[in-house]
This record gives C-alpha cells, structure tokens and sequence, in this order.
C-alpha cells in the first residue's frame, strides 16, 4: 500500500522498550491482519521507587526523579534565601529551603489529590499518586468514558492550586504580608 503508515506489532514495541511494560495510550496504526486501532491505559515506567504511605486509600510515592528536583530547588531556595538575608544564619536558611521545598512539594500532593479525588467519585478506580521531577500523576486504571468526567477530573488540579495559592496569599496578607522586593521575617519568605 503506497503512503501508508509504518506498521507496527505489540511484540515488537515490548521488546523496543526493553521488556517494560509501557502501554501509555498506544495508538497505532496497524496493517493487514492487525488493522484495528490499539488502544491501552498503563504506564509502568513510572512507578514509585519510595513509597511514602496513603491518603484517602491512594498510595502516595516518589518517582527517583523526584529527589534530584527536590535537591535543585532546596539548594536554589537556600542561595537566594542567603543571598537576600546574608545576616540570618545557615541553619535559618537551610530550614526555610527546606519547609518551603517540602511546601511546594505538599502543593503538588493536593493538586494530584484533587485529580484524584474527583476521578474516584466518578467512578474511575485510582491506583496511585507519583511525584516526579516535573510534578505529579495520578494514576488512573482506566480512561473516563464521557467528556464530562474527562473535564471534570482535568480541571480540578488547576482549581486546586489557585485556591492553595489565594489562601496562601489571604495567610501572609493576613499575617502582615505587603508588596515588597524581600520579605522581612523567615515566615513571610515561606
């Protein structure tokens, strides 16, 4: 057939990727005897290697990527924290890299939550939340089956985080926070 697509086989894709099991939406276009459309929710690759425990019975884990993203901004946090404030001292600033790292991190947690959360009342089965080095997955055992559902869980995470970043903003107004170049007190830099 002249200007069709490639065709390709499960078993050849499998052993591409090196025996893992990697299904994450595969839509493939297949000739002759295998025409049909191949289409399979699963993504094994990015399982949790650090299991960190559950939340409304969704396992919640660290994908290794994490940690490498957690170091970069603990360490891009404690130098513009120290470059700001030369007067407070390391452990000052190590511990608001660190509370703050561990903050951004707990943001991603509810906003995948939330995903979550959603998937589950509309009758989707959740397997797990991953964190990874660019945030986080909610892993979900199946594909919704109307639009609705697929908008519904889709747009709850951004929800989420706008309201985490207004009840952040009414806390620090709250707590004395202004518009200023620098914060004043560790807790407002947090």
């Amino acid at each position: 057939q002249s200007g069709s697509l490639p065709s390709y086989s499960i078993e050849g894709i499998y052993r591409r990727n090196q025996g893992k099991r990697c299904w994450q939406m595969l839509k493939l276009p297949l000739i002759g005897d295998q025409a049909e459309q191949i289409s399979r929710v699963k993504e094994e690759n990015m399982e949790a290697q650090l299991k960190l425990g559950r939340i409304f019975g969704i396992e919640i884990g660290l994908h290794y990527s994490w940690l490498i993203i957690a170091l970069l901004i603990a360490f891009s946090l404690a130098g513009h924290f120290g470059a700001a404030h030369p007067d407070r001292g390391r452990g000052v600033i190590w511990g608001m890299a660190i509370i703050t790292a561990l903050l951004f991190f707990a943001a991603i947690v509810a906003h995948e939550l939330s995903h979550a959360i959603v998937a589950r009342r509309r009758g989707l089965p959740v397997r797990s939340i991953t964190l990874f080095a660019l945030g986080g997955v909610a892993q979900l055992e199946k594909e919704p089956e109307d639009a609705k559902t697929e908008f519904l869980v889709s747009i709850v995470g951004p929800i989420a985080s706008a309201a985490i970043g207004f009840v952040c903003l009414m806390l620090a107004w709250a707590l004395g926070w202004t518009m200023m170049p620098e914060p004043a007190t560790p807790l407002m830099a947090m």
